[in-house]
């Protein structure tokens, strides 16, 4: 079964894949394709990819049809609770500037 929906751990909102998404606007945002075919979007977030310390992690199914997100630490191994964390606005300020333009780019869709 296809999973269209998914949240990050902590954020209440819940987000599925646009039924107008397109290739090309993946790669636009800055996913890239991996071996299998699949979009992977693995940004650090904080001011300075150099000092952050939470990467956004979002893989879509080459068929455009399976969406999973996460925030994890900067191995990527392990997910994070951005709800629990401490003087962090402005990483959870850039988080929803990303998935924003996502939803502009009609990537994604609030549910």
């Amino acid at each position: 079964m296809a999973h269209l929906t998914d949240q990050v751990t902590g954020d209440e909102q819940k987000y599925t894949l646009s039924p107008n998404i397109k290739k090309y606007s993946l790669k636009d945002v800055g996913f890239v394709e991996t071996n299998n075919g699949n979009f992977l979007f693995d940004r650090p977030i904080g001011d300075s990819p150099y000092d952050a310390k939470f990467k956004l992690k979002i893989s879509i199914a080459k068929d455009l049809d399976k969406l999973k997100m996460s925030v994890t630490d900067m191995t990527g191994m392990t997910d994070i609770n951005i709800s629990k964390l401490k003087d962090t606005d402005a990483m959870i300020e850039l988080y929803q500037y990303i998935l924003d333009d996502f939803i502009k780019r009609e990537i994604l869709v609030k549910n």
